[in-house]
């Protein structure tokens, strides 16, 4: 197919936050190169500096919409338009987050030495710009491998016993999932005679698809995305790679990924607003995830099985906000990511700190620590009380909305499964008090029983962690700002 060299060069307009990322990939490459400038300071100049820039540039761009007008381009391949730049953003602010994790980690001095890690991650974020961006699942099914890749590196990076079954791990079961979407694609495209998800042409043809052909296709389509954001049932791998794996890659794991992977799924939503079968389908996926990521959060005793199970019920509650697909269901979502955004670091960045100091990650090593660090402690039951949904902190408006959007969309269809989604969120939500408030009962509740020495006080953590949490304190005292924001913002994704 011919495309028009001005076509070429307007498309590239829009590319110009990737082409940063690239920059940065392929500068810090270099110097990985060479012993003398293969050093942890440049490497993490180089990255925080591509994504500061690039993350300035969207933000003058969402500022100034008519600097890249909302329109389709590269053949129609990607779009943009305020709610992708807005997501961008999210994911820029997510990759500067995780590059400042891996520095104040106490237990992360494997990756900062490494080139590849801070290439790896440019790479994932690269494949996140692009897939929040995609329109056509060719484009989509490239953007998650670009995404999946790196991904499955990172993970067996240690080059330990755990960390490489870990990788594995997580390198078969995303395997798998890659090949379902495939299959899926192939049977959808059969049916569709297209790729094009999002033009008019393909939903008219689509809305002629029986019933069950769309359960099927929907489903397997789904399968990869779901596998990014730890849905039922792509979520096995979740606690073993969260076991195996360093903190600071499990940190850019949980969100970076999943954060684009939602805001696909947000667009889906959107696209098939009105049809029953997606609808249907997301519901009974997103309750089972609750059901699951619950249930068995309430039976562990070691703290990162305790996270990796609870981001799976996290991700319930996230695609509780996406049932929708209408004006309440997008800035539902968008506000539980930003809300998200920040605490799960918090939270996984506490739980380092607390690991250096005991040698330990089983909830019984963190007794009586809070006698010990009564700061960290206190911001740590700040931080399980924002993924809880307590006041005084953003989580709390977060859930709220997510239930709000459930229940507009239960009152648009009637269908027992929504009101089953509701049940089991509502249950979810009582268990998540229990499973999250195992640590801080343990560091206040508990009499100090560790024999190992605390000789390790990173500041550092101490200041990064206050950082992050301002956010999610503020937003409980001024919620309309954030909602505000979005209202103007992602109506048009």
């Amino acid at each position: 197919m011919h495309i028009p060299i001005e076509e070429i060069r307007q498309s590239l307009t829009y590319l110009i936050p990737e082409a940063w990322l690239l920059l940065g990939l392929l500068i810090v490459l270099c110097l990985d190169m060479f012993a003398g400038t293969r050093k942890n300071i440049y490497f993490t100049t180089i990255t925080l500096v591509v994504l500061g820039v690039s993350t300035c540039y969207l933000l003058g761009a969402l500022i100034d919409r008519d600097s890249l007008p909302p329109r389709t381009f590269m053949n129609e391949m990607l779009e943009q338009n305020t709610a992708i730049l807005f997501s961008k953003i999210l994911l820029g602010i997510s990759g500067m987050i995780g590059v400042v994790f891996i520095q104040i980690s106490p237990s992360s001095q494997w990756l900062r030495e490494r080139g590849e890690t801070y290439i790896l991650l440019l790479a994932i974020l690269m494949g996140s710009y692009f897939l929040v961006a995609s329109i056509n699942l060719f484009m989509v099914f490239l953007s998650l491998e670009l995404i999946s890749i790196p991904s499955y590196l990172l993970v067996a990076s240690r080059f330990d016993k755990k960390s490489t079954e870990a990788g594995i791990k997580y390198l078969l079961y995303g395997a798998f999932a890659t090949g379902v979407m495939l299959f899926g694609i192939s049977l959808l495209y059969g049916l569709t005679a297209g790729m094009d998800l999002f033009s008019d042409r393909w939903i008219r043809v689509f809305a002629e698809v029986p019933v069950f052909s769309k359960w099927i296709v929907l489903g397997l389509v789904l399968a990869a995305l779901f596998f990014k954001t730890s849905l039922f049932p792509f979520h096995p791998w979740t606690p073993d790679t969260y076991e195996g794996s360093g903190w600071g890659v499990l940190n850019i794991l949980s969100t970076v990924p999943k954060i684009a992977a939602f805001v696909f799924l947000l667009k889906l939503s959107a696209l098939f607003q009105g049809f029953q079968t997606y609808t249907l389908l997301l519901a009974v996926v997103v309750t089972l995830s609750l059901v699951v990521g619950n249930l068995s959060a309430l039976m562990q005793d070691n703290t990162r099985r305790l996270m990796a199970y609870s981001s799976i019920a996290q991700s319930g509650f996230i695609g509780m906000a996406i049932i929708g697909g209408g004006d309440l269901s997008q800035q539902s979502t968008f506000f539980y990511l930003v809300v998200y955004l920040f605490s799960v670091p918090a939270a996984l960045a506490i739980l380092d700190y607390f690991e250096n100091l005991t040698a330990g990650d089983a909830v019984n090593n963190f007794n009586g620590l809070g006698k010990q660090e009564p700061v960290m402690s206190i911001i740590f039951v700040i931080v399980m009380a924002t993924l809880i949904g307590l006041p005084p902190t953003g989580g709390f408006f977060a859930k709220l909305f997510v239930f709000t959007t459930v229940w507009e969309q239960y009152e648009t269809i009637q269908s027992p499964i929504l009101l089953g989604v509701v049940g089991a969120a509502v249950v979810g939500t009582i268990a998540s008090v229990f499973y999250y408030m195992k640590v801080p009962y343990a560091l206040f509740f508990k009499g100090f029983e560790n024999t190992i020495i605390l000789t390790s006080k990173h500041k550092s953590s101490l200041l990064f962690v206050s950082l992050i949490m301002l956010p999610v304190l503020g937003l409980f005292f001024a919620p309309s700002w954030l909602m505000d924001l979005l209202k103007l913002i992602v109506g048009n994704i």
